[in-house]
């Protein structure tokens, strides 16, 4: 690497600021989206859900990973295995539902 290469990799580089975004809130989540590309498919969030919110039975056009920052959820009703430090990947058309546990769960997903 040089100076050049190292000002063109800047130049290349989106940095996003989690706190300047505002959430938008929905009955018992928010949602703040750190990066949005439509003709990439491409939609980066970050989501913070309220004790026990669930979801019903959805699936997604594309291929979701996540990463739990804090809290714990699942796809199932009784059990949250997906904690602190997880990282999960849902594959295209996998049709579940998501719990979150008793406390308040923060997700990135990609």
């Amino acid at each position: 690497m040089n100076a050049f290469s190292d000002v063109l990799a800047a130049q290349q580089t989106l940095v996003v600021q989690g706190n300047d975004i505002p959430w938008v809130k929905g009955p018992g989540w928010e949602r703040r989206i750190l990066q949005a590309r439509v003709k990439d498919n491409i939609l980066v969030t970050q989501d913070r859900f309220h004790p026990g919110f669930k979801y019903g039975l959805h699936r997604h056009l594309a291929p979701v990973m996540g990463y739990t920052l804090k809290g714990a959820w699942s796809h199932e009703a009784s059990n949250f295995p997906y904690v602190a430090g997880s990282y999960i990947y849902e594959q295209l058309g996998n049709l579940h539902r998501f719990y979150n546990g008793p406390e308040i769960s923060e997700v990135i997903y990609v």
